[in-house]
């Protein structure tokens, strides 16, 4: 390589330590622990896995979440049980303290309930005859309704960012719980609840099991809502009665899958939280 080729791939790389923003060339979907460390950032300074990154964009949660009077950050009490609240900020406030326990990451994020990778399956070609109302669904429709969950509809990718990103769907946690329970969405989303969590993530079943059990009725609700608005803009009331379901069934599998986890544990391991910072081995399952 010549000298003068060097220059833009050092631009580049001063850019991305400058910006947070980094190359996106890594497959959909698989958000591994050097991942963590390159992955892009949104405007709001969330991190998220790739594959929902332009669907997090349409509408950032951090905005929505701290313009609340009192803002609240979750992380695992000290029992392993339930999420309890460390930390209040005030509106609008930014400058968030770190979680007190460093084990459970480095800072708080803004999670949604209801995961964006449901939203995103939900319209992925391999769902295409999940059931009978999915069976239903017109190709126009089906490809409308796809390019608003990868983005590729801003207009429609706003009007369903409008209702999952929403303040009832919405949770401030530490970065660690947050990535443990987008790892077990994702079991279920790709099939594979076949296989064991990490025991890495053994610490936080307990808590993740009872936060969607209390978190129940809001997913429903934001599940019919933003299937209301595929209805609206692909014009076909099957779309918002076969998202719906479909939502409302990865999370009941969800549900089961980390209840499962909990019964297959040995009485006396309870796992670890202990751990490298985030992007050594503290990374979700490949």
């Amino acid at each position: 390589m010549r000298v003068n080729e060097l220059y833009p791939l050092l631009a580049a790389c001063l850019l991305g330590s400058i910006t947070g923003v980094t190359s996106s060339a890594v497959p959909a979907g698989r958000l591994t622990p050097s991942l963590l460390r390159r992955q892009d950032e949104t405007t709001d300074g969330e991190v998220e896995p790739e594959d929902t990154k332009r669907l997090r964009e349409c509408r950032p949660p951090k905005p929505i979440y701290i313009d609340q009077d009192n803002v609240e950050w979750n992380e695992v009490n000290k029992d392993k049980t339930k999420l309890e609240v460390t930390v209040t900020t005030k509106k609008g406030e930014n400058d968030i303290p770190e979680p007190k326990d460093k084990n459970q990451g480095r800072r708080f994020v803004t999670d949604h309930v209801l995961e964006l990778i449901v939203v995103q399956a939900a319209f992925d070609d391999k769902n295409r005859k999940y059931n009978d109302d999915a069976g239903k669904i017109t190709d126009g429709a089906w490809k409308k309704a796809q390019a608003a969950v990868n983005g590729d509809s801003s207009e429609n990718c706003k009007k369903v960012a409008e209702k999952i990103t929403v303040l009832d769907n919405l949770l401030g946690i530490a970065e660690r719980i947050n990535l443990a329970k987008e790892v077990m969405f994702r079991k279920v989303v790709e099939d594979k609840t076949d296989t064991d969590l990490d025991k890495k993530w053994n610490d936080y079943l307990k808590a993740i099991d009872g936060y969607l059990d209390s978190y129940k009725s809001n997913i429903e609700a934001t599940a019919d809502s933003t299937g209301g608005a595929f209805g609206d803009f692909t014009g076909e009331d099957v779309v918002s009665t076969y998202f719906a379901q479909f939502c409302k069934d990865k999370y009941k599998a969800t549900q089961d899958y980390v209840k499962d986890q909990l019964d297959k544990l040995d009485d006396g391991d309870e796992g670890s939280s202990e751990c490298l910072p985030l992007g050594t081995d503290c990374g979700a399952d490949p």
